[in-house]
């Protein structure tokens, strides 16, 4: 995966503190994002939440939704 594809797929949320940890987190089945956001402020200092965005959902509405997977 080139780094301009892996920036569409997370959707980091901002914090004001270094951080030493990054907690990805799948959307629930026709979710997005957005469920994710009042976790933030819940979060241990230094944990940063980094929501993944796949295809088809959001921001990306118009993209395909993956329908496959390949081994790698």
């Amino acid at each position: 995966m080139h780094v301009e594809d892996a920036r569409r797929w997370v959707v980091p949320i901002p914090v004001n503190v270094p951080v030493t940890v990054r907690l990805f987190c799948f959307p629930p089945a026709g979710s997005g994002t957005i469920v994710f956001r009042p976790w933030a402020p819940l979060l241990a200092h230094g944990i940063q939440l980094c929501p993944l965005l796949p295809p088809g959902r959001e921001a990306r509405l118009g993209e395909s939704p993956i329908s496959t997977f390949e081994a790698g």
